[in-house]
């Protein structure tokens, strides 16, 4: 067993809350759309899990640069310049995403939805972006895109919910979603009985109709959608409904529910010479009632999509829609990244610990934020507050050869479960597991060559 000290009331860690209240976001839904009851999930093994043998990809973004990658069984980010907040300093930040698949299902799906795909693990999580996140998913070859859906699983909740599709490749049989956070995603499939509307039935959807230079997003605040789908889904309100990931602004379009909704529009300006690109958002709510079928995404009839011309809605505010999770600039990364996040609840709040160490008795956490060669720091000492908790290690100069071992202590709290991402280099690997109070565990040991 390795030594860690029982205090940890020190004015470094002091400094560290005060700037994390500051800084960070508590994510907690505002409006619950409509409501069902899930099956809850069981804590599981305590023991750490890495992904089962799959496939993995990486891709490096800064504030001011975009970029897309992608898993050849379809599963892909794509991610547009001006995505990644700043620091507070206004320097550009940098990003690292992640795509593992397949994982393990952490709760079963909603109401009568089946597994239809992989589960999988995209990254950076704990981070609000300034704009959406394109997350594509393969879908089963051969059945109509309608029969299926995308979902999320929120750690706060406990639970999966619906994302709104808002693109289509049929060509690669991949579904589209456009989200500010990232984490578990899946395809669902609903099963359907005998007589029942089917789930292409019901599905209306937005066109937005933009002007060149800006790229668009819909976000939904308010919704009443038809019966069936308040019954069989589960949707919170600041969600993405369509979303353009190109300028001049191409039509984008949102899969809904038939029904009434209260919707913003935010575009952000790709012409910008400099800095980060400009976000406004319409003053003024847009009001629609979605009432015509989008059979089979338009082909079926294209003139059943529901058209919203942002031009005709007033003036342009500077900001993001209220409803959006505040942005933040995300962990350090170098190289070499060790992430621990966990989410703290209402019903289960824990503070958990990072350690790492590593060749000439090297050891990182709380109160030691930097390695004896300055080449390592410690960064976000998270202890009880409420939301997405990150502790984060990178490197800021050369990664030392050897080997390293990365552990997770449970300093206090409820039992909980909790994330470690390691970067290395073109590697990355996410391992799940369960702290009880006061226990350590070992989660990775690796070696730099």
């Amino acid at each position: 067993m390795f030594g860690i000290p029982n205090r940890k009331l020190t004015s470094f860690r002091i400094h560290r809350w005060i700037r994390t209240v500051f800084s960070r976001r508590y994510s907690f839904p505002t409006i619950i759309l409509s409501v069902i009851l899930l099956t809850g999930c069981s804590p599981g093994d305590s023991n750490p899990v890495a992904p089962t043998a799959g496939e993995s990809a990486l891709l490096r973004v800064s504030s001011f640069s975009g970029g897309t990658t992608v898993t050849s069984a379809g599963c892909g980010i794509e991610v547009l310049p001006g995505t990644v907040p700043a620091n507070l300093e206004g320097s550009a930040a940098s990003a690292v995403f992640s795509i593992e698949h397949p994982v393990d299902l952490p709760a079963p799906l909603p109401g009568d939805t089946k597994l239809a795909g992989e589960v999988v693990q995209f990254g950076p999580e704990g981070v609000a972006f300034r704009w959406p996140v394109r997350i594509t998913l393969p879908y089963r070859g051969g059945a109509a895109p309608d029969e299926f859906q995308v979902v999320h699983y929120d750690r706060m909740l406990e639970r999966w919910y619906t994302v709104p599709v808002s693109f289509l490749d049929r060509e690669r049989h991949v579904l589209g979603v456009d989200v500010l956070e990232l984490g578990l995603y899946a395809v669902g499939e609903i099963s359907v009985q005998q007589g029942d509307e089917k789930p292409g039935q019901a599905l209306g959807g937005i066109e937005v109709n933009g002007e060149p230079g800006f790229c668009y997003a819909v976000t939904v605040e308010a919704a009443s959608p038809r019966d069936f789908y308040r019954t069989n889904l589960f949707y919170l309100a600041g969600q993405i409904a369509g979303c353009s990931l190109s300028a001049p602004a191409a039509t984008s379009h949102g899969r809904l529910p038939q029904g009434d909704y209260s919707i913003r529009v935010s575009r952000m300006d790709m012409s910008s010479a400099s800095g980060l690109p400009v976000i406004e958002t319409s003053i003024l709510p847009v009001e629609l009632r979605i009432s015509r079928p989008v059979a089979d995404w338009g082909l079926v009839d294209e003139h059943g999509w529901t058209v919203v011309e942002p031009s005709r809605h007033g003036d342009w505010r500077e900001g993001i829609p209220t409803a959006w999770p505040v942005p933040q600039a995300p962990p350090g990364t170098g190289d070499l990244q060790v992430t621990l996040t966990w989410t703290n609840t209402d019903q289960a709040i824990a503070d958990l610990d990072l350690h790492l160490y590593g060749p000439g008795s090297l050891h990182m956490y709380w109160d030691k934020t930097e390695s004896p060669d300055s080449t390592l720091v410690f960064e976000t000492d998270w202890m009880k507050e409420r939301g997405n908790a990150v502790e984060n290690i990178y490197n800021i100069g050369p990664v030392g050869k050897g080997m390293y071992r990365v552990e997770v202590q449970h300093y206090s709290g409820s039992r909980m479960s909790f994330r470690v991402r390691v970067v290395r280099f073109n590697w990355v690997k996410t391992y799940f597991g369960v702290l009880n109070e006061k226990e350590v565990r070992q989660v990775a040991k690796f070696e730099v060559e």
